[in-house]
């Protein structure tokens, strides 16, 4: 709330939304270069390395 009274909650949202655009270009421009299809990874895959505790956490429930 300190943040919205000292500068307008518009600027805020323009400036976020900003950032978060810069993120996802980023990103795209990343795995555009890398080609990530043509490198396959030597390391577990991060669905392969949570599925074991998601499973346990899930049968707590």
């Amino acid at each position: 709330m300190y943040l919205i009274d000292i500068r307008d909650r518009c600027k805020l949202t323009f400036g976020g939304s900003t950032g978060g655009a810069l993120r996802i270009n980023y990103n795209g421009g990343y795995i555009f270069l890398a080609k990530p299809a043509r490198h396959p990874s030597t390391t577990p895959r991060i669905a392969e390395v949570l599925q074991y505790p998601i499973h346990t956490i899930s049968s707590l429930c």
